[in-house]
């Protein structure tokens, strides 16, 4: 349905900023990707990524600390 695919779309969108801008609180990231509603936005999240945002936010930071120890 449409309303699948714009959520789709927005859950890509905050996967993007919750792995690249640690400086957004999740309200912040919330809102950026169309949600006003921060409640709305982890059950939304957490459907179709299988993980809330605050534990996507801190895998993809460990994983990507980790590439940059391993690179120095």
């Amino acid at each position: 349905t449409p309303y699948k695919f714009l959520c789709r779309v927005r859950i890509a969108h905050a996967k993007q900023l919750l792995a690249e801008a640690a400086e957004l609180n999740l309200g912040d990231v919330a809102r950026a990707c169309g949600f006003y509603d921060l409640r709305r936005f982890r059950i939304i999240f957490q459907r179709i990524a299988g993980v809330t945002p605050a534990e996507y936010r801190r895998v993809t930071h460990s994983k990507h600390v980790g590439s940059q120890q391993g690179g120095s």
